[in-house]
This record gives C-alpha cells, structure tokens and sequence, in this order.
C-alpha cells in the first residue's frame, strides 16, 4: 500500500490541502481562502471558518484515498498566534499580522529590553511591527483583563496540531519568526521573555522540523471519518521554511533564494546567525531553516501588490486573467515608472489601506516617477520595483555574508510569473531557476516523509519528489537568451 501524507498549506490570502508522497505526485485536494474579518476597527483571522475548511478539505482527501494516508502537517504564515486559557479554550480570535495596533508598543517594548540593536542581537530578528513580541506585549498592555487569563501560547499551525492531537508543543521554524526565540541556543528566548513580563509558562517545549507530535483525537477522526491511527507531523511549520526545503539539495551554499508569494523573502542559507551592525542596519532577519540551520533574508512585500491591483480592477468589471494582464504587460515592457516594494504603504490590503492602485499613483507622483495609465504598466512598475529590490538585496547579502552567489533559485507560486522571472535575471545578471510553485507543500509533505522513517534527510526526500518540481530556468538577456524562454 502507497502511504501518503496531507500537507495543509495556509498562506496570507488562500490555503490548500493537498496529498502526496514518495514517487506519489501531488494531487491539489482542495482550495479555499484564508479569511480576516475587521471589528472595531481591529483585524481577526477567522480561525474557526479555517478550522472547518480544513476538515472539509481532510474529509475529501480520504474519501479519495482511504488509508493510503498515514500523517497530516500543516505550514502557515509566520508571528500569528492564539491564546488560550487554563483548559485549552481559545480566549479570543486570533489578530491578523497586519493590525495596526502594535505601533503604540513598539518603542516602549524596545526600551524595556535594551534598543533595537540589542533585540537584534539576542534574536537575529528584523524589527518589524507585526512580530509576535510586540503583538503579545500589545495586548499585555491593552487587555490586561485578557492577559491575566492567558495560561497557553500557541503559534497558528500549533493550534491546530493542538485542536487535532490535543498536544501542546511549539515547532521551532515558527517560534524563531517571533523574536522571542534565541537562534544560539535554539530555546525560547527567556532574556526577553522575563524583560516583558511575560509568563514563562505560557511557552509550550520547542521541537524540531519532522517529528512526530500524536495521533488524531479519537473524537476528530470520528467527526471526518477518518483512521484514527493518522498522525500529526510537526513539518516545517512556517510556510517559508517549508517553500525553500525544497531548494535544499546539497547545492545551496551559493544560491541566493527568494521565496515568492503574497510576500518576498529574498536571502540564503547560513549555518549560524549573522546579527551584525550591518545586518542591522540593512534590516535582515535571521530565522530557523527544517533541518536547523539558518535563513538570512529580507522581508520584501511581494505579490501581495499585484493581488490588490487585481482586486481594484476586478471591481471595476475588467478581465483580470494572467493571459489578457501578461499581454498588457509585455507590451509596456518599455514603461519606466517604477514602485519601491519597500514602503510602508504598500503593506495594507485594500481593505485596511484604500485601493493599492490609488496608493501607487500617489507614491509615484511624490518620488517624481511616471505615473502607470493601464493595468500592463501598472505591473512593470511592479515588477521593477520587485527585480530592482532583489538586485539590492543580492548585492548586500553577498556584503554581509562574503559569499558570491551564481544563481537565485525562485519558489512558490510567484515562481510561476515569467514576466518577473526574466527581469528578474536580466536585473541580477544571474541565472533564475524557477520552482516549484507549491514549494510549501512539498516541502511539507518532505519533512512528514522523514518524520514517518521513509527517507533519512531533506536531499533524499527531495529526490523522491522531483517530478513535481517543474523547474524551469531563466537566463539573463545580454547572454542573448530572448525575454520568456525557458531552459531545462
């Protein structure tokens, strides 16, 4: 019998299951979207919707495949979290990383703890306003009633390992996106944690990538029908760290990566920490890759730019397909404006930030750049913005770490825009190696096939799921490659 494994991939905007394994192929089982809701002018996940989503997703993933399937992991966007009480119930609904109600925290978290560069050098964690340590400390502060009844802290995937296995334990790729994590020690970070007052207890035990953590509770397999004897994989847990294991082949010490979805995560691979002053200053993070080594890198608002221009245009009636906006695109491949992906006000989603297309325009006639007339030029100033940001980044990290790089390896489903791809390689002057595009749930579904003893390590894994890689590869235009080919 064939085992496979369901990987339950949670991103910012859409998550999907999925079922695969070795030589298995994977098949994409279900869709569904990753709601938030506004209240009060605070922004909640709908946790509960997911929760059901999933099970609807679990439940048709076995109709298909029966007992096949031995283990389920789930990998989702970092810092998010749920708080529980003294019996395990969730207390309130989880906030969405884009709250803005972090921002009153951020210099009163700073000065209890030492100054940023300190922060940086205990944790290897940009100072960003959505991690969980000020996420946590906001509401230490602004529901102390809240606070004071928070017995259980839990990352999202850890939750719902939690509300499956009924087991509390943290996966450490997840924990280190919190800057509350210590990378040297691999521990939570407990410096900080007694600066802020946090309860100590409050920290479920950290463990590695590819473990096992239990078997379904007898009462969920019952509710989806399903073998009680599946178990729950503490995979990679942070979605990033799951996308680019599947670059971690033995080849990577020179690669430079950018993981591409609703953001950018643009850095590579490192055996220790870089938390310099100049890593500092060129705001890299450092955080935990599935086999326990290091992720520097850089976090660039992605495609999340491009989603929202789609959205605006979609509401305006416009057809939004790839192929008419590809078309547009390429015929404005002369269009010189261009958008820094960088600022601030490019984070918000419509619904918190006004429409994306009107923020462009405002930002560019500010910075003096040509303002985009059509939906093709609108997407160049896009993907420059993208192609330049990566080049910057390119050139600092080779700074930062000494190492020169000969390819940047793409994956995810930005992965997928070629366009990108190939500005991509013209503006870095290196080749491109493109995909997979569900790299995190390869990745994923990897690290369950170790943590159930069929395959010995990441490379082995990886060479177990080569066919669903899809890796094309993009050359730079002055090596006479024209716009859009693609090599094997």
């Amino acid at each position: 019998m064939n085992k496979l494994h369901v990987a339950i991939d949670l991103g910012g905007s859409h998550g999907r299951i999925s079922v695969g394994g070795a030589n298995q192929g994977l098949d994409n089982i279900y869709n569904f979207d990753t709601r938030y809701g506004v209240i009060n002018k605070n922004v909640y996940w709908e946790i509960l919707s997911m929760f059901q989503e999933i099970k609807t997703g679990l439940k048709l993933a076995y109709k298909k495949y029966g007992k096949e399937i031995t283990s389920i992991g789930f990998d989702t966007w970092g810092v998010d979290y749920g708080l529980l009480d003294e019996k395990g119930q969730l207390l309130t609904l989880p906030s969405h990383f884009r709250d803005p109600r972090t921002l009153s925290v951020m210099e009163e978290v700073i000065e209890k703890v030492g100054g940023e560069e300190k922060i940086f050098k205990m944790t290897g964690i940009d100072k960003e306003s959505f991690n969980t340590i000020y996420q946590l400390y906001e509401t230490k502060i602004n529901r102390p009633q809240l606070f004071s009844c928070v017995k259980h802290y839990l990352s999202i995937p850890d939750l719902f390992g939690y509300w499956f296995t009924g087991i509390m334990e943290s996966e450490r790729t997840h924990a280190s996106t919190t800057q509350l994590y210590n990378p040297f020690t691999k521990e939570w970070n407990w410096e900080i944690i007694e600066a802020l007052d946090f309860p100590k207890s409050i920290f479920s035990p950290l463990v590695n990538s590819g473990t096992i953590r239990g078997e379904i509770l007898p009462e969920v397999a019952k509710e989806l029908g399903i073998d009680s004897k599946i178990v729950f994989i503490n995979c990679a847990e942070h979605d990033t760290a799951s996308a680019v294991s599947t670059i971690m082949d033995g080849s990577e010490k020179n690669t430079m990566f950018i993981s591409s979805g609703t953001w950018s995560l643009v850095g590579c691979f490192l055996k220790e920490p870089i938390v310099t002053l100049e890593a500092y200053k060129k705001r890299f993070t450092n955080e935990a890759t599935a086999n326990g080594s290091i992720r520097l890198l850089r976090n660039v608002m992605g495609m999340l730019i491009q989603h929202e221009c789609i959205k605006c245009w979609k509401d305006m009636g416009k057809d939004t397909s790839f192929e008419r906006l590809d078309k547009m695109t390429n015929k404005e491949e002369d269009f010189e404006g261009i958008i820094n992906p960088l600022a601030e006000v490019f984070l918000p989603p419509n619904s918190i930030g006004g429409p994306m297309l009107d923020r462009i325009d405002k930002w560019c006639k500010i910075n003096n750049q040509k303002i985009p007339k059509n939906e093709g030029q609108y997407m160049i100033a896009v993907y420059k913005g993208l192609a330049k940001t990566y080049k910057d980044t390119l050139i600092e990290l080779q700074k930062i770490t000494n190492i020169t790089f000969d390819k940047i390896h793409i994956v995810g489903g930005g992965s997928k825009n070629w366009i990108l791809n190939q500005m991509t390689a013209d503006e870095c002057n290196l080749k491109v190696v493109a995909g997979p595009s569900e790299a995190s749930s390869l990745g994923n579904i990897n690290m369950q096939m170790i943590a159930m003893g069929e395959t010995q390590n990441i490379s082995e894994g990886l060479s177990l799921l080569k066919d669903e890689m899809n890796i094309k590869y993009f050359l730079p235009k002055k090596t006479g490659v024209t716009n859009g080919n693609l090599f094997r």
